[in-house]
C-alpha cells in the first residue's frame, strides 16, 4: 500500500510538473517592459463638467508597462470522469500575477552610493488566453507617492523624469516564474545590487496599484486582460 501510494504521489507532483513546463512554453520568457510619465486622464462628471482637485501634484504617474507574448494554444474543453467531473478549459492560463517593483533614484547618497526609494505591487488576473497575441499589463505608481519621496535638500518638491527610475517585472503562476523583464537596468545581478541602496523605511509595499485602483481602469477596459480582485471572506 505505501508502495502504491508513493506512485500515486509521484504521478500527481509529475502531473503538476508537466503543467508549469506547459505555461513556461505557453509564455514566452522575456518580457519587454516600458516606463512612461503621464497625467491622471481627466474624468468628466455633470454635463461635461471636470473635477478640479484642490491640491495638484508636481510630478505625474508613472505607468510601468509590462507586454508579453502568449502563444497559441486553442485547445477543446475536456471533461473528467466521475460523477462530479471538472471542465479543463486548456485554451487559457489561469490566476496569472504580474509583479512589479520600481526603484526611484531620491537624488540622497549613501557612502558616496545613490539611494533609493522602492514601490511594489502585483496584479493577478483570472485567466490569459492562449491566443498567440501580445497581452499588455500596466501598473501605476501614483503621482502624490513619487512627490512624498522626491524631495529636495530645502523641502522642495523635485520634478522627476523617467531616468530616475528602473523597473523588474515578473510574471508567475502558483509560485513559479514564467517571465522576467527590466527597463532602465541591465538585469537581475544589476537590480539586485540597487535594492541594497533601499533603506528600510523606503520601501513602500503597495505602491505600485494596478488598473483597477487608478483613473485609467474604464479606459479600454476590454482591451486588458481581467484583473482577479483580492479574496475577501464574507462575513457571517
Amino acid at each position: 500500500m505505501v508502495g502504491k501510494g508513493v506512485a500515486i504521489l509521484f504521478a500527481v507532483l509529475l502531473s503538476v510538473s508537466f503543467s508549469h513546463a506547459a505555461e513556461v512554453k505557453l509564455i514566452n520568457e522575456r518580457l519587454d517592459v516600458d516606463l512612461q510619465l503621464a497625467d491622471a486622464p481627466k474624468i468628466e462628471f455633470r454635463k461635461g463638467q471636470t473635477f478640479s482637485p484642490r491640491v495638484d501634484s508636481v510630478n505625474q504617474w508613472l505607468l510601468v508597462k509590462v507586454e508579453f507574448t502568449v502563444k497559441k494554444n486553442l485547445s477543446a474543453p475536456k471533461m473528467e470522469a466521475g460523477k462530479r467531473g471538472r471542465v479543463f478549459f486548456g485554451s487559457s492560463i489561469d490566476d496569472v500575477e504580474v509583479r512589479v517593483r520600481v526603484l526611484m533614484d531620491t537624488h540622497f547618497k549613501r557612502d558616496q552610493k545613490a539611494v533609493y526609494c522602492l514601490y511594489s505591487g502585483k496584479t493577478e488576473f483570472y485567466s490569459v488566453k492562449c491566443d498567440g497575441k501580445k497581452h499588455l499589463a500596466v501598473m501605476f505608481v501614483p503621482a502624490k507617492l513619487i512627490d512624498r519621496y522626491s524631495l529636495m535638500h530645502d523641502g522642495q518638491t523635485r520634478k522627476m523624469s523617467k531616468k530616475d527610475f528602473m523597473a523588474e517585472a515578473v510574471i508567475s503562476r502558483g509560485g513559479q516564474v514564467l517571465a522576467r523583464g527590466y527597463c532602465n537596468i541591465s538585469g537581475s545581478k544589476a537590480f539586485g545590487n540597487a535594492l541594497l541602496q533601499v533603506p528600510e523605511n523606503l520601501h513602500i509595499v503597495g505602491g505600485a496599484f494596478p488598473r483597477s485602483r487608478t483613473p485609467w481602469a474604464l479606459i479600454g477596459f476590454d482591451g486588458f486582460d481581467l484583473e482577479k480582485e483580492p479574496f475577501i471572506p464574507e462575513r457571517d
